[in-house]
């Protein structure tokens, strides 16, 4: 399908089943809810089963882009816990097209509070994916708050783990990321990281995400997962299936 097309389509698909996800939390590419490839301390309500979709592309100049279409169903566990699986669908020039699946979890010590930040762990393990294993240590606050809410701040370590493929290569990286409301249901997120040794460049992302009444939203932005060599379009969406929302 030519890739014009395929950009088309993904949208449109995007925007027909939507988003229900907490206006902090986005849908990340390795499924836990955060920000677009960055998990927050963050987590759904507890019995809530969520799916969601994402696609965008990545720059491999002077081969053509390759594009990633990460699909994922998540479960709240308990009011600390949410565990999932995420299968991600990859079309690439030299590889052609391929699935790499594997589970993924978040676990919230404490939640957010005037007093005191939101402390979690998340990890992922997906077999034959480049960023096979992933842990992720993340503290999450909201400062002040206003009609559209207020700015939500996150910031952690992520420890990475290739797959066989590439020899099993590991190394630690910082992130941080921000969630400004620039209006009621609509807000900005940010994010970036320190370099992986084994990735082009740092990880980072821009977009906006819209969370109307009800827990419709859409997130649609520019990413760079470390592996292009510039920010590309991307698209998220997803919809609660049961339980709590």
């Amino acid at each position: 399908m030519p890739k014009a097309i395929t950009r088309c389509f993904a949208l449109f698909a995007a925007i027909a089943i939507a988003s229900i996800v907490t206006p902090s939390s986005a849908q990340t590419v390795y499924g836990q809810g955060g920000l677009f490839l960055h998990p927050s301390a963050l987590v759904r309500p507890a019995g809530s089963v969520n799916f969601g979709v994402s696609y965008y592309t990545q720059n491999n100049s002077p081969k053509p882009d390759s594009e990633w279409n990460p699909f994922s169903l998540a479960y709240g566990a308990s009011t600390q816990l949410e565990v999932g699986l995420t299968a991600i669908h990859h079309r690439a020039p030299a590889l052609g097209e391929f699935w790499n699946a594997g589970p993924f979890a978040r676990f919230q010590l404490w939640p957010d509070s005037p007093t005191r930040p939101a402390v979690g762990f998340a990890t992922s393990n997906i077999p034959n994916e480049f960023r096979q294993t992933t842990i992720s240590g993340v503290v999450s606050h909201q400062f002040g708050s206003s009609p559209a809410g207020g700015i939500t701040l996150h910031t952690g370590v992520e420890w990475v783990r290739t797959s066989g493929n590439t020899g099993h290569q590991s190394d630690a990286a910082g992130f941080i990321g921000i969630q400004i409301p620039v209006a009621r249901n609509l807000g900005l997120i940010g994010e970036t990281s320190t370099k992986l040794k084994f990735e082009r460049t740092h990880a980072s992302a821009a977009g906006l995400i819209w969370t109307p009444p009800g827990g419709f939203s859409l997130a649609v932005g520019w990413v760079n997962n470390g592996r292009s060599n510039s920010n590309e379009f991307f698209v998220g969406a997803g919809y609660p299936i049961g339980g709590a929302k």
